[in-house]
């Protein structure tokens, strides 16, 4: 019988603070103003996902000059450079105990070649690896970099890579 009392004393007092003269409004925020005529909305970037977050990755993450470990211009390359890779097995376990190896494919005027590093059995989940690129000839060149099981299936390549090798 308390109880009852009580809401009933709780309901009756909500309802005398709820006054009909106060009125309640939701305040959103103003509408963004409009993009003039021929312009576009910025482009805001998405978070980066992990490599091997989804899935198998290949990226070529830099170019340096072997000498002195200085980044490169893709378009005017002189000298001997250190390509550093990164490659992902993913969230699959199975794949990187099957082991692997990272292939570099290089495709030019003069040459056409693929540097190999194997990473074993059984193979880390994420694997970052220098190739040192020496004795190009003058000339445009395309690279790729693979990540390929033991028994020669592609699990991830990157997206070719135009280099430039130019007079020293």
């Amino acid at each position: 019988m308390r109880m009852k009392a009580t809401a009933l004393l709780w309901s009756f007092f909500a309802m005398s603070c709820d006054r009909p003269s106060s009125q309640h409004t939701y305040s959103s925020p103003a509408p963004p103003p409009p993009i003039p005529a021929g312009a576009t909305s910025a482009i805001t970037t998405a978070p980066e996902i992990p490599l091997g977050a989804m899935g198998p990755g290949a990226r070529l993450v830099s170019v340096t000059d072997a000498a002195t470990g200085v980044p490169v211009a893709l378009g005017s390359i002189t000298d001997s450079i250190d390509v550093l890779t990164l490659v992902a097995f993913g969230p699959a376990e199975w794949t990187s105990r099957e082991g692997g190896r990272v292939e570099l494919e290089l495709r030019g005027p003069s040459t056409d070649t693929t540097y190999v590093h194997i990473l074993g059995t059984p193979a880390p989940s994420i694997a970052a690896h220098t190739f040192r690129i020496t004795g190009l000839k003058v000339g445009r060149y395309s690279s790729v970099i693979r990540l390929r099981m033991t028994s020669g299936h592609v699990l991830a390549a990157s997206i070719p890579l135009a280099l430039e090798v130019v007079q020293r």
